[in-house]
């Protein structure tokens, strides 16, 4: 599986269920990349960045939803589910570059 097309699909999916969220919003660049700085780890950061910012936001909004009247609790369940998804995701990344593990991305 590309795990690029894997988080777009999380965070897409994440995206048609909660309107707040507009693909492509988190994680754009708001500074020049450095000289030294190696392009394909700066890529690999960004993306580890974009999912745990994508986690927070969808966990929020669910959070939110779970206490008005009236929500579809199945749907919260499969947003949750889907959260999940993306964290465990995010960490599995996170552990693979702090531990310089390729094994594990």
């Amino acid at each position: 599986m590309n795990s690029q097309t894997s988080i777009e699909s999380l965070a897409l999916g994440f995206a048609t269920l909660l309107p707040g969220i507009a693909p492509g919003e988190l994680g754009r660049p708001s500074a020049p990349r450095r000289a030294d700085t190696n392009p394909a780890t700066e890529v690999a950061w960004r993306d580890i960045l974009r999912l745990w910012l994508t986690w927070n936001e969808v966990h929020e909004q669910v959070g939110a939803r779970m206490f008005k009247i009236g929500e579809n609790l199945h749907e919260l369940e499969d947003l949750l589910d889907h959260a999940d998804q993306l964290r465990f995701e995010a960490v599995r990344r996170s552990k693979s570059l702090l531990t310089g593990n390729p094994r594990q991305s």
